[in-house]
């Protein structure tokens, strides 16, 4: 897995990305992880800036979803559930 990530990571490795890439090589070659890896990391059609040491665009994003749910499920909206 580390020969995997050192081939994409560039220095900039974000601990999501071994997660990822364990996963990946449950069921596919080590170059075509990389492969894989690469592309979802790099193209903007799918998740670009989310593997980084610092993933501002993952953060932004995780804070949109938070403020989505806190308005469907409001703190004390019954049920016992909600968002703190």
């Amino acid at each position: 897995m580390i020969d995997v990530l050192e081939l994409i990571a560039d220095g900039d490795y974000h601990q999501g990305m071994g997660y990822f890439t364990g996963f990946l090589l449950l069921v596919l070659p080590p170059q075509d992880v990389a492969k894989v890896l690469h592309k979802v990391g790099t193209d903007s059609k799918y998740t670009p800036g989310y593997w980084k040491g610092q993933p501002e665009a993952f953060v932004r994003d995780a804070m949109v979803y938070h403020q989505l749910v806190k308005n469907r499920i409001p703190v004390g909206g019954g049920g016992g559930g909600g968002i703190r």
